[in-house]
């Protein structure tokens, strides 16, 4: 599975490509202590796609 992600912080947008969850699981904190609240995550395998939207309440990271 392919993971594109876009993180957003209040006036900055950063994309990321990831090879696999455990990546995309590492990249997460290291976003979050950059000051990054919004993870637009689009899941690709195959001819299918799912997109999530995750944001950071403090502690952790909730889908939206």
């Amino acid at each position: 599975m392919y993971f594109s992600v876009i993180f957003k912080a209040s006036t900055t947008k950063v994309q990321e490509n990831f090879n696999n969850v455990q990546e995309l699981n590492e990249a997460m904190p290291k976003y979050e202590s950059r000051g990054f609240c919004t993870a637009f995550v689009t899941a690709t395998e195959g001819s299918r796609t799912k997109n999530v939207i995750y944001s950071f309440n403090g502690l952790t990271w909730e889908k939206r």
